[in-house]
């Protein structure tokens, strides 16, 4: 006996598992592959701008404290 709604049931859950290996297949390729390289390094190249601005106020926080031992 085939329950009402077995073979819509059967299609959304054979699509989950379509989308689930394809990102299976997707993540064991990593992150050196066309696209997903160029990604990663645009995203380290802006975590290491984003770390710019850190780097001066600490290197300006060190001059001055230096400065005021001199004085």
């Amino acid at each position: 006996m085939i329950l009402p709604g077995y073979a819509w049931l059967k299609r959304q859950l054979n699509s989950v598992e379509d989308a689930e290996t394809r990102a299976y297949t997707d993540s064991q390729r990593g992150m050196t592959n066309g696209q997903n390289i160029s990604s990663s390094i645009v995203f380290i190249a802006i975590w290491l701008v984003a770390l710019l601005p850190l780097f001066l106020w600490g290197l300006g926080r060190a001059t001055l404290q230096r400065l005021r031992g001199r004085a």
